[in-house]
């Protein structure tokens, strides 16, 4: 997935103010970042290494930057 798609997804998933909405990302089939909008303004990434690492980005392009080394 590119990094402008991955930007897109998360547009569209900003849309959907009142929805809580969860993605897993994977590579090579293996979940790698469980990425959660709980409303509009704070995208919350789960990172699947043990410990599980919770970040949260208030910026599109610093969340997608972050899937896009996860994944790409």
């Amino acid at each position: 997935m590119s990094l402008n798609s991955i930007k897109m997804m998360l547009e569209f998933m900003r849309h959907y103010k009142h929805t809580e909405i969860t993605y897993t990302f994977r590579k090579n089939k293996q979940p790698v970042a469980l990425v959660c909008l709980k409303n509009a303004e704070v995208i919350q990434i789960v990172f699947s290494q043990m410990p599980h690492e919770i970040s949260y980005y208030e910026g599109i392009d610093e969340a997608a930057f972050v899937i896009d080394k996860l994944i790409n």
